[in-house]
């Protein structure tokens, strides 16, 4: 055992882990059976097998020195054969208190693992967090319902709307998912679909089920090394029955993942239910997000689904109570630093609101045309009352989450009535740069006499040199509302045109801006690609309608929640659209105020 702060010796035990059988009132045990759906009912089995192997794991001077570091130091399990694989270690329990349940932070795998010679680099931790939910099982299955799992995991996303950014493929080809893994670069892979093992002796393996063949494409422990290399994610999380199992190290999916290069993989060690599995991600998403190590995520919603059955109304009660030994976390790195969400200082959101919901694939497009790979510039375009404005403010707030100074404008005319000219335009970002304390020199050259040319120049320059090492993002609303021959002839070729190319005077800057129109003359460099916004996608609708039904459903009283209903019913049959949303909003708002 070692301490996972500075990988120090906790213990050791050099006679060898005692493995004789275990026998409970007259019956031996086997341990890889433990966690079968019969055995799970048995709550004085769990009990004695928990005391049991923390009895053989800490006997003697080992049991005082692990003691004295439960709770104060995370515990890592490195076992190194497959016998001790097998033990249900998920069931430790020491005084009468489950350890994986809270009593200890505690896991298996090692804290400082070389990386092997072919296991790819897992992405740098770096702001915005990004998800992949890949669903596998066929639409026909009711067993799963992945999509109310993927409704969860959003829900959780939500709540931490300039953290996160989602992406989800629905039963795709296995081409999408190695795009995907390849393109997203996700930090977290999570698998929702029917896992197991085929076959006496035969490796465990999970399926994917395409929508465009019909056909489930089967990822084993041999694909997943040669394809998961490529891109591996840090955090694997496997939602699926008997992904935890093998009957060798080279046939586990777990080790499979370890060996590309993730750092850290959960995986099921049996049959788990759906409503368990449910709760499982709910709760383990909600508590990454608010900033728990995954170590502790899961010993949160290992606890939620052990009190999943309070209040419930079930023939299988002590069922949903059963599951909670069942995921499996493995680590070749420090848990504690797989997935951090730290809180940043003094932020605040200001543009985004708290009922926006999904466009999670406009929000990656986004972020990633201005990233600087190919362009400084996102450009948004649609049709009006599709959503463009809600997108851009999203973009604000992730943008000044993620350390950026924001500036944001909107010159649409309902805004900026008045003004004609590209100086007034400037002028606009001007006061936005004084208000956010970054120069108060820009008005005075967007007022200086000339060509549009040399003035527009000088003001990026000021704006290069006033943000200096930190970085910049502009957000401009509303110039679809202008002139088009200003728009198109001076402020898009002038103004806009360097941070889509990324010139050395732009470089530290971003730029963000929406469109209903054409505008032709932005031609990107190659691989630079407009993000387009139009109606949600129709499995995507309903989603997004339940978010924000659920989200004002949380802040008025129950009395109000039947109005809520009705607006939430009228959405449904509306335009796919930001405005119908909006018009959701707007009626719970109005219950709010007693309107």
């Amino acid at each position: 055992m070692t301490d996972a702060a500075d990988g120090s010796l906790i213990a050791s035990n050099h006679d060898g882990f005692d493995t004789s059988p275990l026998e409970h009132e007259g019956v031996q045990v086997v341990p890889s059976e433990v966690l079968s759906r019969e055995s799970l009912l048995n709550s004085p089995l769990l009990e004695y097998v928990g005391d049991t192997l923390w009895e053989r794991l800490t006997p003697g001077a080992i049991g005082a020195a692990v003691e004295a570091r439960i709770g104060d130091s995370r515990i890592y399990l490195d076992l190194r054969s497959k016998a001790l694989n097998d033990y249900p270690w998920e069931l430790l329990r020491h005084d009468g208190f489950d350890l994986f349940l809270g009593a200890a932070k505690i896991c298996l795998g090692v804290p400082r693992a070389a990386r092997g010679p072919l296991a790819g680099t897992p992405p740098e931790l770096e702001h915005p967090l990004r998800v992949l939910v890949v669903i596998g099982n066929d639409p026909e299955d009711d067993l799963i319902k992945a999509e109310e799992e993927l409704f969860k995991i959003e829900a959780a996303a939500h709540l931490k709307n300039e953290e996160i950014l989602l992406k989800t493929l629905l039963r795709p080809n296995p081409e999408d998912v190695q795009h995907a893994l390849a393109g997203f670069r996700p930090h977290v892979l999570h698998f929702i679909g029917h896992g197991g093992v085929v076959g006496e002796g035969a490796g465990p393996d999970f399926r994917v089920y395409a929508a465009a063949t019909g056909q489930n494409d089967v990822w084993t422990a041999g694909r997943i090394r040669n394809v998961v290399r490529e891109a591996p994610p840090r955090l694997v999380v496997l939602n699926a029955c008997s992904t935890g199992l093998a009957p060798t190290a080279s046939a586990s999916l777990v080790e499979a993942f370890l060996d590309a290069g993730c750092i850290a993989v959960i995986a099921m060690l049996g049959d788990i239910r759906a409503d368990s599995s449910h709760a499982l991600s709910a709760r383990f998403y909600r508590s990454l997000f608010e900033g728990q190590s995954i170590d502790q995520a899961l010993m949160s919603a290992r606890l939620t689904v052990k009190e999943l059955a309070a209040g419930q109304e079930t023939d299988s009660i002590a069922e949903l109570h059963s599951n909670w030994p069942l995921p499996r976390l493995t680590a070749r790195g420090d848990v504690g630093a797989v997935i951090t969400v730290e809180p940043l200082p003094g932020f605040a959101r200001r543009w985004l609101r708290e009922d926006y919901v999904a466009r999670w694939d406009e929000r990656w497009n986004a972020w990633r045309a201005m990233d600087g790979t190919n362009s400084y510039l996102a450009l948004v375009t649609g049709n009006a009352d599709v959503g463009k404005s809600a997108l851009l403010n999203a973009i604000a707030d992730i943008g000044a989450r993620h350390g950026d100074c924001v500036i944001k404008v909107d010159v649409s005319r309902s805004v900026a009535p008045t003004g004609s000219s590209w100086r007034d335009v400037l002028v606009r970002i001007a006061q936005a740069a004084k208000a956010e304390h970054l120069t108060d020199e820009l008005e005075e050259i967007a007022s200086q006499p000339g060509e549009s040319g040399p003035v527009i120049a000088a003001f990026q320059a000021k704006l290069a040199a006033a943000v200096g090492e930190g970085r910049l993002l502009i957000v401009l609303d509303g110039l679809s509302d202008w002139e088009e021959n200003v728009v198109d002839d001076i402020l898009l070729q002038q103004l806009c045109g360097p941070y889509l190319t990324g010139s050395t005077a732009a470089s530290p800057i971003r730029m963000i801006l929406a469109t209903d129109k054409g505008w032709e003359v932005l031609k990107g460099p190659q691989g630079w690609t407009r993000t387009a916004v139009g109606p949600f996608p129709e499995e995507e609708w309903a989603r997004a309608v339940m978010h924000v039904e659920a989200y004002w459903k949380s802040r008025l009283p129950v009395a109000q929640h039947e109005g809520v209903d009705r607006f939430a019913a009228a959405a449904r049959i509306s335009p796919r659209t930001g405005k119908s949303l909006g018009l959701l909003r707007d009626g719970a708002l109005n219950l709010q105020s007693g309107s």
